[in-house]
Formats: structure tokens, sequence, C-alpha cells
């Protein structure tokens, strides 16, 4: 029976696919989070800066990704 790293780091381009998922899904996370405290007026607080920062990194990963 394969081990997990055995399936993912066999094929190179599934360990891609997933690294890309995760940093999409993260970003949609944050999205998220950005819109609630834009709910609740706190739009230019430190909490939405971190968020816009993580977001920033993670599309700079998935597009890093694509070369």
């Amino acid at each position: 029976m394969p081990t997990p790293f055995e399936i993912y780091f066999k094929d190179p381009f599934l360990a891609y696919a997933v690294y890309r998922v995760h940093s999409f899904f993260v970003a949609l996370y944050q999205a998220f989070r950005v819109l609630a405290y834009v709910r609740q007026d706190t739009t230019f607080s430190q909490a939405t800066v971190r968020a816009l920062r993580t977001i920033k990194y993670c599309a700079i990963a998935i597009i890093g990704l694509l070369r």
C-alpha cells in the first residue's frame, strides 16, 4: 500500500495542483473575512490589512506556479 507521500510526490503535477488549490481556498477564505470586516465597519483595521496581505501572497504563489 503506497503512502500519501509516495502518491503525491511521484507525480510532481499532482503536488503542484494540491498546492495551487490550497492557496486558492486560503485566499477565498481571507476574501470572505475582508467582506465581514467591511460589513462590521472596520475596513481600515489591522486585521483587514493582514487578510489582504495573505490574499496577495496566495496570488503570488498561484501565479508563480504557472511558470
